[in-house]
């Protein structure tokens, strides 16, 4: 095994960003689209790719329009949505990447970008081991994580099954700063992107999150390959996938006056700004005389197993500020057997028109 550290962090290959508003994001999707492009014109022939929690393809474009493209996701609406960015020969998995799966030696590359931000810590050693075994014999493994406590079990497994690791950082302090303030646009990106990102140290001290590609994985080779479906439009379910319910209410009122929805089983997940807000307040008053009770979604969020139903709150775009704890909070909750969990969202709120937001998507 060897880790593989420069100085030095890797340029882009010159080229479009693949993400307009954010540097460190657009230096992430560069470095991985710059590497798959290599890894196929060593191989010389279209690689077999899988691009796992591929959300509904924001990153398409990372990938060699060549190549034999599978992706996998959580979400089944968010699958339905990436239909019409398929290519002939491209397929779709439905599945948890945190429960087994039917990969053994299948791809020549595997993929993961902003997945394990937001997994729980004790989700991730699965989530790593699929990963991992999806690889072929002398495949490459590319996954960014924050740098947080998973980070070393991560670099440790990868270093027991590859040969070489190259970790490279990115997401500066300097990136953090310009977008925050909304300062990256499509004009500036690039430029941006060598001065924020690449012309830094590639040191863990100046950034908050690494891309590990992890090359050569050493095992004993099998001739396997990835399932297919006869055609792209089919979407395969490869395992157990925690199902998630959306209602959508005209306003508060109409929410609270469905009677299906609450039972005296039910446990309400608000989001926090909701919780903390006049409209949030309210509500709550609402539950309180039906004798329901109500705890905030974040990372402490643990409902007692005698709970077999939760209510989420406020996953509205103008009341989840929070997406990654909220995200976190819910992918904990899907791992629970026989527990039903409810989106409930209302188009209109405190005067205000409101659609889903993103974490609302994860159905």
């Amino acid at each position: 095994m060897q880790l593989n550290f420069t100085v030095d962090k890797p340029s882009l290959l010159p080229g479009k960003a693949l993400c307009k508003f954010r540097t460190s994001k657009a230096y992430l999707w560069g470095l991985v689209r710059d590497r798959l492009l290599a890894l196929e014109s060593e191989r010389n022939k279209p690689v077999e790719i899988l691009d796992a929690a591929c959300h509904a393809l924001i990153t398409k474009e990372m990938f060699p329009k060549g190549c034999n493209y599978y992706g996998l996701d959580v979400a089944f609406t968010r699958l339905e949505k990436a239909k019409s960015l398929l290519a002939t020969n491209d397929r779709l998995f439905w599945a948890d990447l945190t429960r087994p799966l039917p990969f053994q030696q299948a791809f020549d590359a595997v993929v993961s970008c902003n997945t394990f931000s937001h997994l729980p810590f004790d989700q991730q050693p699965l989530a790593t081991s699929n990963l991992i075994e999806a690889c072929r014999s002398g495949g490459d493994l590319l996954i960014n994580t924050g740098i947080d406590e998973g980070l070393m079990p991560l670099t440790q497994s990868l270093l027991k099954s590859f040969v070489s690791i190259e970790p490279i950082y990115f997401d500066s302090y300097l990136s953090q700063e310009k977008e925050s303030v909304g300062a990256v646009n499509a004009q500036n990106v690039l430029e941006l992107v060598n001065k924020n990102e690449v012309e830094l140290q590639n040191d863990a001290c100046l950034h908050r999150q690494v891309l590990l590609h992890a090359r050569n994985r050493k095992c004993i080779p099998k001739l396997t390959s990835p399932p297919r479906t006869e055609s792209a439009l089919k979407i395969l379910k490869l395992n157990k996938v925690p199902v998630l319910r959306r209602i959508a209410f005209q306003n508060d009122q109409a929410l609270l006056a469905d009677e299906q929805l609450w039972s005296n089983k039910v446990l309400v997940a608000f989001t926090a700004a909701l919780a903390k807000s006049q409209p949030g307040s309210h509500i709550q008053h609402q539950l309180a005389q039906k004798g329901l009770e109500w705890k905030i979604l974040d990372q402490e969020f643990e409902p007692s197993h005698l709970i077999n139903q939760i209510v989420v709150l406020g996953l509205e775009d103008k009341w989840s500020l929070d997406g990654a704890s909220e995200r976190l909070a819910i992918n904990k909750l899907r791992e629970r057997e026989g527990l039903e969990i409810t989106f409930a969202l209302v188009k209109m709120r405190a005067g205000k028109l409101c659609k889903p937001s993103l974490v609302a998507d994860d159905i």
